[in-house]
């Protein structure tokens, strides 16, 4: 690696990468900064040296980050990690050059594991990086950490009240980050004249979750259908039917497996919760001939020894299950424009509303209240499935009819043309 005197001209002058290389430069300044050359951009980084301390820390691209603010930066981050310095500088003079809040937060996420209790350390930093960092989900990330008001911080809070655990666990990291920043060996370094979250509680905030009653209209079921016809994946597709077809939870039917099935007899045997009472006894769960069939045309295209997993790894975690939503809720809002140009969105759908249209459908049907919710998973109990099975079957039936009978609908609108759909 060459270590050379970096400047504006020489950074700009050194020529991009071929495509998949990358070439490292150290500063000759500033021992611990480096500036990595890829094929499509110019970044300056912050290498620790200091013991225990792994990873690098992002400061900036080029020219969007000049050179001489890219090494003041890293001056003052290698001054920040050395623990031991500790200075008396005014507070109402830290706020003068704050380090950007991401900055200050990568470099907490690379201290973690120094704790005396780190075993959720990775989790801790994962979490970090996805909620604090991401300027599409912080749009004060890149903002000086000095200039942090308590009000950006609700701010990010109330944009999460929906999901009230992660508004919670959020307003802690950002509560620990601070506390954690205050220390006077890193606040003068950092910036940081006083701490913006020290009297915000999640009690003030009253983070409880609000009452949601979204289920699918008619148009926008059969929205729902075509748009999952209209998906590239044959595991995408028929784990889209599946959700209206049975009405589970979509991290339980993501995480279904070809040993837990019986295509002869329609049985899924899925494992319960940990935390339930009968955790060691999986719960036997009928599946309608459609879905059979689904299950089977997706076994036939693709290979149960190469993946253990019916849809394999594209919908065990909530990030890819967002992905596929987003997918879909382009299809249904083109497909919607074309049936009910007029028709106002509605507001925005998530998976769990799929299951409320799905259980709204079943009642409508004629299934019991009680044998709707067994139906889809939502009230398990070790006796259904030798005292209620066959009912809940003959329930999955009449959903699968009448989510064939939406389709049929839709399908007898468009050769009448437009404008004759229900909403």
């Amino acid at each position: 690696m060459q270590k050379i005197h970096l400047t504006d001209d020489i950074v700009r002058s050194l020529p991009f990468t071929a495509l998949g290389r990358r070439v490292h430069f150290a500063d000759s300044t500033v021992e611990n900064m480096r500036l990595v050359v890829a094929a499509d951009r110019k970044v300056f980084y912050f290498v620790p040296d200091q013991p225990g301390i792994s990873g690098i820390l992002r400061i900036g691209g080029h020219p969007e980050t000049a050179t001489e603010t890219a090494r003041e930066i890293a001056a003052r981050l290698k001054r920040a990690v050395n623990l031991s310095s500790i200075v008396t500088k005014p507070p109402e003079q830290l706020d003068a050059h704050s380090l950007p809040f991401a900055a200050v937060v990568e470099l907490q996420a690379q201290q973690l594991h120094l704790r005396r209790h780190n075993r959720s350390a990775d989790k801790d930093a994962k979490f970090l990086k996805r909620y604090l960092i991401d300027p599409s989900v912080n749009p004060w990330a890149l903002k000086p950490i000095g200039m942090v008001a308590a009000t950006d911080v609700l701010d990010l809070i109330y944009s999460m009240r929906d999901r009230p655990a992660l508004a919670r666990t959020c307003l802690s990291k950002v509560k620990a980050l601070f506390n954690w920043a205050m220390h006077p060996s890193r606040r003068v370094e950092f910036g940081l004249p006083a701490n913006p979250v020290s009297d915000i509680t999640p009690r003030m905030l009253d983070l409880r979750p609000r009452w949601r009653d979204r289920h699918f209209s008619e148009l926008e079921m059969r929205a729902y259908l075509a748009a999952a016809d209209r998906l590239e994946k044959p595991s995408q597709r028929v784990f889209c039917k599946a959700l209206t077809l049975t009405g589970q939870r979509p991290l339980d039917l993501g995480m279904m497996k070809w040993s837990e099935l019986n295509l002869d007899k329609g049985i899924w045997m899925k494992p319960r919760d940990r935390d339930f009472l009968y955790s060691n006894t999986p719960e036997i769960t009928p599946l309608s001939e459609r879905t059979v069939s689904l299950l089977l045309s997706l076994r036939c295209g693709t290979s149960s020894s190469v993946d253990e997993y019916v849809f394999g790894s594209d919908f065990g975690s909530r990030g890819k299950l967002a992905r596929l939503r987003g997918m879909v809720d382009r299809r249904m809002s083109d497909y919607l424009q074309g049936a009910a140009p007029t028709r106002p969105r509605g507001e925005p759908w998530r998976w769990h509303d799929v299951r409320r249209s799905v259980i709204e459908i079943l009642m409508e049907a004629g299934a019991p209240v009680e044998i709707a919710r067994r139906a889809i998973g939502s009230a398990p109990d070790p006796m259904t499935s030798t005292t209620a099975l066959r009912s809940i079957r003959e329930a999955l039936e009449r959903l699968a009819l009448a989510l064939n009978e939406i389709r049929q609908d839709g399908e007898r609108d468009d050769e009448d043309g437009p404008g004759h759909s229900p909403g």
